[in-house]
């Protein structure tokens, strides 16, 4: 797993900001996001044609003034607890994969499932701790328990 500052590899992707799911502390919601949420979509988001995935782990700021600017009236910053990079233009919810084991997760993790509470800015606007699972259409981390849950929902 990598915790790159660098923008070398990194994509022009809008960051989507998350909150934890209530009475989960930051640490727990930290561990899971990382540990078990992100390697379980690793073998799905690779298979829709990801290319790049990060999460930016809080506390979160605003990378410019001008983020600062732009979103002063509509976002607390400090009330969200993570953001992440990834192209999800390609990638078909649609999937057995993602209901049977997407969905549930992202249920016990975030405030609810993500697409129905997270926050879209524009890429580069916010700043934390970056840990990078996806580059150049690579995982960088290893994978394999969810690999054979993959292939098993394929088969």
């Amino acid at each position: 797993m990598s915790t790159s500052t660098s923008t070398a590899s990194r994509q022009n992707l809008p960051q989507n900001l998350l909150k934890r799911h209530a009475g989960s502390s930051i640490e727990d919601f930290r561990k899971h996001y990382i540990e078990r949420h992100s390697k379980a979509a690793i073998p799905w988001f690779l298979a829709n044609g990801v290319t790049y995935y990060a999460q930016i782990h809080g506390p979160l700021s605003w990378a410019s003034e001008a983020a600062s600017q732009k979103y002063a009236g509509s976002i607390k910053l400090d009330e969200w607890d993570a953001s992440s990079e990834v192209d999800l233009a390609n990638v078909d919810e649609g999937q057995d994969f993602y209901s049977k084991v997407i969905l549930p997760d992202e249920r016990k993790l975030f405030l609810t499932e993500a697409r129905n509470h997270m926050e879209i800015v524009d890429a580069g606007s916010v700043v934390g701790d970056r840990v990078e699972f996806i580059v150049d259409g690579k995982a960088l981390v290893e994978y394999e328990e969810w690999k054979k849950v993959w292939n098993e929902h394929e088969a």
